[in-house]
C-alpha cells in the first residue's frame, strides 16, 4: 500500500500558507498562475493542513506526476468525474494515470469469486460472461470448452511445473491467433469466453503466478477482441431467433465487456498490485433484473421480465446499480457477476455480507 504523503502542495508548503487541494491546481496557485505538484496523493485522501502546522519545504519540486494513487475504486472515480468536468472547460488539460492499489483481502476476494467461473462452467451454468444457451448451439463450441475445463483440472492434482504452460498449449495459440472481424457475433462472444477462461485458470490458481509473462499477449488480444465487440454492440440484433435468444446475445455482449475489464483489472493487481483506472467502466450498461440471466429456458425467462412489468429489455448502467445498491446484506442474492461488482466497490462490507450469509 502507498505510504501516507503530503496534504498540501509544494508551493503552498514552500510559501507556508494554507492549502486548499484541489486538481489539477489548489486555488492559490490557480489564482497566482504557479506550478502546483503533490506527492501523487488523491484529491479524496487529502486534507488541509492546521493553521498552526509547521511544516519544512523539500529541498528540491519533483516535476508533475504522471499518475496517482489510491486505495480504492470509488476514491479514483471522484477525482476522475472532477478531471473530466475540468477538461470540458480546458480541452488542453492533461489528465495523469489514475492507480487502483486495493486492499489485498478484497484482491484475492475478488480473485476467489473469479477463479470459479471454470467451475461453474464445468457444471453447466451461466458464466458471468456469456450465458450457458450460447454454448449448446454447437457441438464444436462445448468441445472447445472442454480444453479449457481440463487444464483447469491438471491444476488441482498437479504441481505448476506438470502444467502445460500457455506458449506450450496448442489450443490457446490457436485461439491466440484467431480473427474475429469476419466472425458472428455469437462465435465472437465464445472466442472471447475461452481466451478470458484461459486467462483465469493460468492466472488464478496460485500466487505469484508463474506464466504471468506467457499471459500478457492474452490479456493484450483480449483488449483488441473487446473493443472490437464494443463496436459490435452498438446495432442491436437483428436476427429471426426471438426475443429470449436476442436478449440472451445483447446481454452476453454486454457482461462480457465488463467483466473482461474487470479481469483485465484483477490480473493486473495479482502481478504488480495496482491496476489502472478504467473510467469509461462505469458507464457500461447491462440489464440487472433479478431471475433474467439465471433463466435457463425461454419460459423460465419470460416468467421473470413479467415479474418486472413485462419490459423485454431494461438496462442501469455500472454506475447506476453500485449506486442504487443500498442494502449491501442482499449481495448472497446476486449473481456472481453483481457479486464481483460489490466486492470491488463495497470492499470489506460486501465481504464481511457474504462471510454472514
Amino acid at each position: 500500500m502507498p505510504a501516507s504523503l503530503r496534504r498540501a502542495c509544494y508551493g503552498c508548503i514552500s510559501a507556508k500558507r494554507r492549502c486548499d487541494p484541489q486538481l489539477p491546481k489548489c486555488p492559490r496557485c490557480l489564482k497566482n498562475g504557479l506550478v502546483c505538484t503533490y506527492d501523487n496523493q488523491p484529491l479524496s485522501h487529502v486534507q488541509p493542513p492546521a493553521d498552526d502546522e509547521e511544516i519544512e519545504p523539500p529541498p528540491d519540486v519533483p516535476a508533475q506526476p504522471t499518475f496517482l494513487v489510491f486505495s480504492d475504486i470509488v476514491s479514483a472515480e471522484r477525482v476522475a468525474r472532477k478531471f473530466f468536468d475540468m477538461q470540458s472547460v480546458d480541452p488542453h488539460l492533461s489528465i495523469p494515470e489514475l492507480r487502483v492499489v486495493p486492499d489485498p483481502g478484497i484482491v484475492y476476494a475478488a480473485i476467489s469469486q473469479i477463479a470459479n467461473i471454470p467451475k461453474a462452467i464445468a457444471q453447466g451454468q451461466t458464466s458471468p460472461l456469456v450465458h450457458s444457451q450460447l454454448h449448446h448451439r454447437r457441438p464444436e463450441d462445448s468441445i472447445r470448452l472442454e480444453h479449457v475445463l481440463l487444464l483447469q483440472k491438471s491444476f488441482l492434482g498437479n504441481p505448476p511445473s506438470e502444467i502445460k504452460s500457455p506458449s506450450r498449449n496448442t489450443h490457446l495459440q490457436r485461439l491466440m491467433k484467431t480473427s474475429v472481424l469476419d466472425l458472428p457475433l455469437v462465435d465472437i462472444l465464445i472466442r472471447v469466453h475461452e481466451l478470458v477462461l484461459y486467462i483465469i485458470v493460468y492466472s488464478c490458481n496460485s500466487f505469484p503466478s508463474p506464466y504471468m509473462s506467457e499471459i500478457r499477449p492474452c490479456l493484450d488480444i483480449l483488449l483488441r477482441w473487446i473493443e472490437y465487440l464494443w463496436t459490435v454492440t452498438q446495432q442491436p440484433p437483428t436476427n429471426s431467433d426471438g426475443l429470449w435468444q436476442n436478449w440472451v446475445v445483447a446481454e452476453s455482449t454486454r457482461r462480457s465487456i465488463i467483466a473482461c475489464a474487470i479481469v483485465r483489472g484483477a490480473v493486473a493487481v495479482a502481478s504488480c498490485g495496482y491496476c489502472a483506472y478504467q473510467p469509461f467502466l462505469e458507464a457500461l450498461p447491462f440489464d440487472n433484473r433479478n431471475g433474467l440471466w439465471e433463466a435457463m429456458t425461454e419460459d423460465a425467462w419470460t416468467a421473470a421480465v413479467a415479474k418486472h412489468g413485462g419490459e423485454p429489455e431494461v438496462l442501469v448502467s455500472f454506475h447506476e446499480f453500485i449506486q442504487g445498491y443500498e442494502d449491501i446484506s442482499g449481495i448472497m442474492h446476486e449473481g456472481l457477476f453483481q457479486r464481483l461488482l460489490l466486492i470491488m466497490y463495497h470492499g470489506s462490507e460486501a465481504l464481511d455480507a457474504l462471510g454472514s450469509s
